[in-house]
């Protein structure tokens, strides 16, 4: 990002602290209000910006949009995280909800865990 942009390391490192802390304050938002919205308009809120932020950061010729992008993958990440567990927790029966919730989260984990290596695995051939 500094060869691109000519910007210090103490400004990409605050570019993309307020990037992370708005795409969780908007995680936040989403999560409070979530309880009076529908299911089928979170997850289009939730799909549309885990779309958005890997073409943002592919057709995108400049650098300081892909903070923009950090904003929208921790939005998306972490409102759906939340959102999505309280739903494996009410879809359990009451007697199971630990264990579903503990399943739901190493399961996630798991994956930001094994992503990146599968991923350049499949990008890099090899």
């Amino acid at each position: 990002m500094g060869d691109r942009t000519g910007w210090s390391a103490a400004a990409i490192g605050t570019g993309q602290l307020v990037a992370l802390l708005a795409g969780s304050a908007l995680s936040m938002a989403l999560t409070a209000v979530s309880a009076r919205m529908s299911r089928p308009r979170i997850l289009a809120f939730l799909l549309t910006a885990a779309a958005l932020a890997p073409c943002t950061a592919l057709l995108t010729p400049w650098t300081p949009p892909l903070l923009l992008v950090a904003t929208l993958a921790v939005f998306a990440a972490s409102a759906g995280q939340a959102t999505l567990a309280v739903w494996a927790a009410e879809a359990a029966p009451a007697a199971q909800r630990p264990t579903a919730i503990g399943l739901f989260n190493l399961c996630y984990q798991l994956g930001g865990a094994f992503g990146p290596a599968l991923a350049t695995l499949t990008t890099w051939g090899g």
